[in-house]
Formats: C-alpha cells, sequence, structure tokens
C-alpha cells in the first residue's frame, strides 16, 4: 500500500489519523503504521478504508493514478462530487435519507438533465 497516498485521501476527507482510526475500530497508532508504510491492512481493513474515504483500492495500492472511483464510465469525479459521496457514505441512515431528499427537491427545481433533454432515468 502507498501510504503517501492514504494520508492524502485521508486528508482530502477532512479526517485525522486519529478519525479515521476510529472509524476502523482501530487505534491511532495501528493505522499510522498503515500510512509509514511498515504495516499492510488487511483485505476486510482495506474495503472499509476504501468505502470510508470514497477512493479506488488500486489507487491506494498505486496501479493506477487517479484515486476517483468512477461509476460514469469514463466521467471522473469532480472534488466536489467526491467530497459529497464522501459526506453520504459516512453519514448514519439517517443522514443519507436527509441527504437524499434535499437533493431530490434541489434537483426538481432546476435540473440540468432535464433542461438539456436528457433522461432522469438514473436517477431514484
Amino acid at each position: 500500500m502507498d501510504g503517501e497516498r492514504l494520508a492524502e485521501v485521508r486528508n482530502r476527507a477532512g479526517l485525522t489519523q486519529a478519525a479515521l482510526a476510529e472509524m476502523l475500530g482501530q487505534s491511532q497508532s495501528h493505522y499510522a503504521r498503515y500510512e509509514r508504510g511498515v504495516h499492510d491492512p488487511s483485505s476486510e481493513t482495506l474495503k472499509k478504508i476504501c468505502l470510508t474515504l470514497d477512493v479506488s483500492p488500486e489507487y491506494l495500492l498505486d496501479m493506477v493514478d487517479s484515486s476517483a472511483i468512477d461509476p460514469f464510465g469514463g466521467a471522473p469525479l469532480s472534488e466536489d462530487e467526491a467530497t459529497l459521496v464522501s459526506w453520504y457514505r459516512r453519514s448514519t441512515p439517517e443522514g443519507r435519507t436527509v441527504i437524499q431528499a434535499t437533493a431530490k427537491a434541489v434537483a426538481a427545481t432546476a435540473s440540468p438533465l432535464t433542461s438539456s433533454g436528457q433522461s432522469e432515468a438514473g436517477i431514484a
């Protein structure tokens, strides 16, 4: 694992080592070993890190140059979009419901998808 990349993504998410370690159920000193390159996380821990930080395992393993997970087939997420997704994924189920309702309300008032003639089929 590339510890420098892990630290970069964690910092971009606005988390301290201690905060991320707590989310992973680990001590800060144990987590810090990942960033120092002393120890690699288990596959389960790597999965948790990727989901929490919204980053691909390939990026953390230094297999690709882009950190963005690309669910849109070639259109990488902007930094703002990645931040929103990260906040959503770190939210409680109740928080996610609020985020979804807010996004639907905003999209209903001025959706660039409908104004450009595209379908909203992908929006739940």
